[in-house]
């Protein structure tokens, strides 16, 4: 493609997203094309990444980590949160327990991220 061609695409280009500014990319490509696809994908991480309180059990014990975790967890009611166990240890494989045990009332819900290493939980809100 010619320069001059070129600048007259990307000039174009400019104008239709000034025009089309109002629609979200989804909207614009549809889940049809890769541009579709991509699109929607980086939105999506946009939405996520918003920042999560965060708590890093790393060097506590078992009794030290649980007084943390209950202190944590009133402070970020109705947040979503990590809590970061580590991949191995006493604390990775106990938070489960801790979680269906004495937090039920206080999480929603938890996983284990694809780190292996931590939590992400949704505290409910206090009533």
């Amino acid at each position: 493609m010619p320069l001059e061609s070129f600048k007259k695409f990307i000039e174009q280009s400019a104008d239709a997203r000034k025009d089309e500014s109002d629609l979200s990319a989804y909207e614009k490509f549809g889940n049809k094309t890769k541009a579709g696809r991509r699109a929607q994908i980086r939105e999506y991480r946009e939405i996520t990444r918003r920042p999560m309180a965060t708590l890093d059990l790393h060097g506590r014990t078992v009794a030290e980590a649980e007084q943390a975790v209950t202190n944590f967890i009133a402070q970020h009611a109705g947040d979503k949160a990590v809590i970061i166990t580590g991949r191995s240890g006493k604390l990775r494989q106990i938070f489960p327990e801790w979680a269906s045990g004495f937090l039920r009332d206080k999480i929603a819900g938890y996983k284990l991220m694809s780190t292996g290493g931590s939590w992400e939980i949704k505290i409910r809100s206090k009533k």
